[in-house]
């Protein structure tokens, strides 16, 4: 018997031959897969980046709009005021009986004097009263007023004690101990109360002295 025929033949595929494929394609379709997912994540991340840039865009468009309004709203309610009270048609220095350009003896009467021949030759607009519009609106402002408050408190409070304040109080304290330095000064400043004896002996000098004139 011939040995050499029992051998398989050269085209004879073995089994570590065909798991070694089968890895091989594998790790192929593993690594494709691997890479249609990163492809997928960066598609998704610049989609994620374009929306919060359009994100950002539109909250800004919305701020200025916003910031706009509310300005536009304190101008016109800053023009109702001074319309309402110094540029009154009533209290036109213009209108007044014996006004003569003389009058106008200071950079103040002098605006006053040009705003309203303005108003003569072209009617109302807001746009003449920008700096008194303005001045009313800081009048009227919450935190302009609370800051010009507490100046001037800081201001009389360090004339009255020559203590200087701290600059890094918060408001509570602050007012807390303005509070308390009130109250001391209450305090300091009630009439002194006399005792029953030191009025009787006062009454009894009195009434000497009536007896003897």
């Amino acid at each position: 018997m011939n040995r050499k025929s029992t051998y398989p033949s050269d085209g004879f595929v073995g089994r570590g031959h065909v798991f070694a494929d089968i890895a091989k394609e594998s790790l192929k379709t593993r690594l494709k897969t691997e890479r249609a997912n990163e492809i997928e994540m960066e598609r998704l991340l610049r989609m994620n980046k374009s929306m919060e840039r359009e994100q950002r865009m539109r909250e800004a468009v919305l701020e200025r709009m916003k910031a706009r309004t509310e300005k536009h709203l304190g101008d016109l309610t800053g023009y109702r005021r001074v319309l309402n009270t110094e540029y009154k048609v009533s209290n036109f220095s213009t209108m007044k009986k014996g006004f003569r350009r003389k009058y106008v003896y200071s950079p103040r009467t002098a605006r006053r004097l040009k705003l309203e021949t303005r108003i003569y030759h072209g009617g109302y607009q807001m746009n003449y009263f920008q700096p008194e519009i303005q001045r009313k609106l800081r009048n009227v402002d919450p935190t302009t007023m609370n800051k010009l408050f507490k100046k001037v408190l800081k201001e009389l409070n360090e004339e009255g004690s020559g203590e200087v304040i701290d600059r890094n109080l918060t408001d509570n304290d602050y007012y807390e101990k303005l509070k308390e330095k009130t109250e001391k000064a209450k305090i300091c400043h009630l009439p002194k109360i006399c005792d029953k004896s030191h009025n009787d002996h006062h009454a009894a000098k009195v009434e000497a002295t009536k007896t003897k004139t």
